[in-house]
């Protein structure tokens, strides 16, 4: 059975999905694959999400999704739903994935 985790943040959340992704190596030292979408370009983030066990940067294509003329009500961000990418064949290999949300 193949596990993952997936992650999604821009440069305005790297704090917190800084301290999620600590947390999570510190309590969970043998987690499955942590799919990160990160939509920014900080060297220095980056970095840091080369040094996370086990993790892999995903290209962030808004795309992936037809989100054209959805009514993004109070939510007001189309990132928010990039979460739905999870329900696409994309993942295929693994047998459950958890959403982590890093706020």
């Amino acid at each position: 059975m193949q596990n993952g985790i997936f992650i999604t943040f821009d440069d305005q959340y790297t704090h917190y999905a800084m301290t999620c992704l600590r947390s999570l190596e510190e309590n969970f030292p043998s987690h499955p694959d942590v799919l990160v979408f990160y939509d920014g370009s900080d060297p220095k983030t980056i970095s840091f999400l080369n040094s996370i066990n086990k993790l892999h940067i995903r290209q962030y294509q808004a795309n992936f999704l037809n989100l054209e003329d959805i009514d993004l009500g109070p939510v007001g961000s189309k990132k928010v739903f990039f979460r739905y990418i999870l329900w696409t064949n994309q993942f295929d290999q693994y047998d459950a994935m958890v959403h982590l949300d890093v706020d």
